[in-house]
């Protein structure tokens, strides 16, 4: 069964506007111009921050001047609340992460955000996750006392998700790239919670997936997740579209109404 974006987006939408007035600063989105997803992601924030007549700001790395592009990233992030688009695709990505003023960063990729998240704060969930928390409050999902499978360890998705679901006292196994193919298949199907945040669309197939059992899939590849197919009807799941990403954007901008 298909567990939809639509009803929980009013409610966000809702939160937004009667709050709207508390954000005093533009955003500023920064991105690596060639990186084709980046330009899907900031389009729907701009669409989103158009939506509510929130100011905002561009920014572009040129790969062949890092340091001025650097510079100029650091001057705006300063009193701008700002969305880094990753990968950037340069080797020193995390100095473009350091300077993201704390204060003024939606997607809480700041190291002092993050260490406030991993000392249980769930108001510091960066945007993808507070929508997977959304989804699980909004539809009652029962996950305490579940097994949840989490495939991907990202900072951005993967281990914040990690730290949701143990808040909501499920128990985590985390996998990876380095999993061997046959103890994931294993995890797959032993898992109450499947949740997808890999990149990687060919790790889940039917055969492995069961009655009864939640897929939380975090992930995109040209209109649909990390998982690529259909399941039947005696599994949950968060479609793609319409699904985690499509609360993703007014995330933010409550992450944002939070910081203000």
């Amino acid at each position: 069964m298909k567990l939809l974006a639509k009803p929980i987006k009013e409610k966000l939408k809702y939160l937004i506007s009667i709050n709207r007035d508390k954000i005093k600063h533009p955003f500023y989105l920064y991105s690596d111009k060639e990186n084709i997803d980046s330009f899907y992601y900031l389009k729907g924030i701009k669409r989103v921050l158009d939506e509510f007549s929130i100011a905002y700001e561009e920014g572009f790395l040129d790969k062949k001047n890092v340091s001025q592009s650097l510079k100029e990233f650091e001057a705006k992030a300063i009193d701008h609340f700002t969305i880094l688009a990753r990968p950037l695709n340069v080797e020193n990505e995390s100095d473009f992460i350091q300077k993201i003023n704390h204060n003024l960063d939606p997607d809480r990729m700041s190291d002092i955000n993050l260490g406030r998240l991993l000392q249980g704060d769930l108001t510091y969930l960066p945007a993808t996750i507070q929508s997977v928390k959304a989804f699980i409050d909004f539809y009652n999902l029962q996950v305490s006392s579940k097994k949840a499978l989490i495939i991907g360890r990202s900072l951005t998705v993967g281990l914040p998700l990690a730290l949701l679901l143990n808040k909501y006292n499920s128990t985590i196994t985390i996998a990876h790239s380095k999993t061997p193919i046959e103890q994931l298949r294993e995890s797959i199907r032993n898992a109450d919670i499947l949740a997808l945040a890999s990149g990687n669309d060919t790790l889940v197939s039917q055969d492995l997936l069961h009655d009864g059992q939640l897929i939380i899939d975090c992930g995109y590849h040209d209109g649909h997740g990390d998982l690529c197919f259909e399941p039947n009807e005696t599994v949950l799941y968060t479609p793609v579209p319409n699904g985690i990403g499509a609360l993703t954007s007014y995330c933010l901008i409550l992450n944002a109404i939070e910081q203000s």
